[in-house]
């Protein structure tokens, strides 16, 4: 007897990068950047796997002797080389590039930010430009965003059951700002049906935070969590027919009555 399943979904943060979907940073927060001399940056927040702001970092690069420290081309983006980046302080130099710098920064509200700097004329000037910068993240905080039991009941066809009730994780983490207001608008997007077979790295929807610091929402993937199979092909025929006729709403009556 099939019956309708309550598991937590996980917001999926990317792990193979950093999302850059929200940039770029609205112009109040973005009027707040202080003048730097390097025109090749890129701030992610680790709390969040999102970049802040970036300049000219998804442009290959001579890596320099960057790419004799890490697993990175020689020819490589700053958003590469900021994956690739596991220590506190490096500084890194080339030819081609100039000087560069990428460090692991925890602000005054504990918050934790990758910055790397590539393209300055001296050390110098980048450990400057370094300062500024973490200077520039001490407005930023993490908000854990209460969800409250938000459930998403989905129907699947040609599935050994015929719909999941998906529970939204209780907290997800925001970056604010403390120059701006603590408002976030939340609007979720996802499949109104799915179809078996259904894999738990599967993505079903998406939820977008509207917050003040950026000019688009925050997009975070919502990934199945679970395993359906296939049913048997005459239970798919009888699914096809039954989907035509009534939709979708009759197979969230079925599995409540089972």
């Amino acid at each position: 007897m099939n019956k309708a399943i309550l598991i937590s979904t996980f917001i999926c943060l990317r792990a193979n990068a950093f999302d850059t979907s929200q940039l770029p940073l609205s112009e109040d927060i973005a009027k707040t950047f202080p003048e730097i001399s390097s025109s090749c940056y890129i701030i992610a927040n680790e709390d969040t796997n999102i970049v802040v702001t970036s300049s000219n970092s998804e442009i290959p690069i001579d890596t320099g002797t960057f790419s004799e420290m890490y697993d990175v081309a020689q020819l490589a983006t700053l958003h590469e080389m900021a994956k690739q980046f596991t220590d506190i302080k490096k500084f890194f130099q080339s030819p081609m590039s100039g000087n560069g710098c990428a460090i692991r920064y925890k602000n005054k509200n504990g918050a934790r930010f990758i910055i790397l700097i590539y393209g300055e004329s001296t050390k110098e000037a980048t450990s400057n430009d370094m300062e500024k910068i973490k200077v520039w993240l001490e407005q930023f905080y993490i908000y854990n965003l209460q969800q409250h039991d938000r459930h998403l009941l989905i129907p699947i066809i040609y599935g050994t059951q015929s719909a999941v009730n998906f529970k939204t994780p209780e907290i997800q983490p925001i970056l604010l700002s403390s120059k701006k207001s603590k408002k976030v608008e939340r609007v979720y997007r996802y499949r109104t049906i799915l179809k078996a077979p259904l894999a738990p790295n599967d993505e079903i929807g998406y939820v977008f935070c509207h917050t003040d610091i950026f000019k688009n929402p925050i997009q975070q993937t919502i990934k199945a969590g679970i395993n359906i199979k296939k049913s048997s092909w005459h239970r798919c025929i009888y699914d096809s027919a039954r989907y035509l006729i009534f939709g979708t709403t009759t197979f969230i009556q079925r599995e409540k009555q089972l």
